[in-house]
């Protein structure tokens, strides 16, 4: 190889490494500005009245706590995520009952949001599952997603819409609203993302309020084996027919 030809690989090997490096300066720039990074375990109150508050799970321990007053609405309760809850083959997110009141009227609607990122995913798929749990008075209806793209407050993959649940609507404490449906993001993490609507009279008292993303079981050894057996069977089917009409072609 000549020293020209040299020189021209090695120049075109460092302005490759330049650019590289510019791409990755210009995504971590783009994620810083537009928000969408992974602030881990987070849970916000709104009023919808001009008073909110936003709780991070700094020291990353799995438990949110709040006991205070946001506007016209006292709040007293705990949020839970992992590492507390929850495993390797359960992503949980829940709510433990939030006593939730009203010292007046209220002008709208109380919004209760809890998300958390890096759930894992597995190659065999999740079961996405929602629910709200039973309350004292008023209503509360709500929203659950299963999002691929790992962010804070996600709302994209998997959709749940929950059932709006009053005091009188079911006599059970775990009202499913629309069950749980499959997903499968391969093997990348996902977010799960919670946003409730709380119409509050009086004391309202949130019951259990829990978002699960369990994974699809795996088939049993028994069934594995009967269909290695089954796929073996075919094949040697296949060949006997393939042989059996090159023989009568040949006769």
């Amino acid at each position: 190889m000549t020293p020209k030809w040299l020189g021209f690989r090695v120049m075109i090997i460092m302005r490759c490494f330049k650019i590289s490096r510019s791409i990755v300066f210009l995504s971590t720039i783009f994620a810083f500005v537009s928000g969408e990074t992974n602030a881990g375990f987070v849970w916000t109150i709104d009023d919808n009245a001009g008073h909110s508050v936003n709780l991070n799970d700094t020291g990353s321990t799995g438990q949110i706590t709040f006991n205070g007053t946001v506007g016209a609405y006292t709040i007293s309760g705990t949020a839970y995520s992992k590492p507390l809850v929850g495993s390797a083959t359960n992503g949980i997110m829940k709510f433990a009952p939030l006593q939730i009141s009203t010292s007046g009227a209220v002008a709208a609607p109380l919004t209760i949001k809890l998300t958390d990122t890096d759930f894992p995913s597995t190659s065999a798929g999740r079961d996405g599952l929602s629910w709200i749990g039973s309350i004292a008075n008023g209503s509360v209806t709500g929203d659950a997603y299963f999002d691929p793209a790992n962010i804070n407050f996600g709302t994209g993959g998997l959709h749940l819409a929950l059932a709006t649940v009053t005091a009188t609507s079911s006599p059970v404490s775990l009202n499913y609203g629309s069950g749980f449906q499959d997903f499968n993001y391969g093997q990348v993490q996902f977010s799960e993302f919670i946003e409730l609507d709380v119409n509050a009279t009086g004391a309202l008292n949130l019951g259990l309020t829990e978002m699960q993303s369990p994974q699809i079981p795996i088939p049993e050894p028994s069934g594995l084996v009967i269909a290695g057996i089954g796929g073996v069977f075919l094949a040697f089917h296949q060949i006997f027919r393939q042989r059996l009409s090159v023989s009568i072609v040949t006769e």
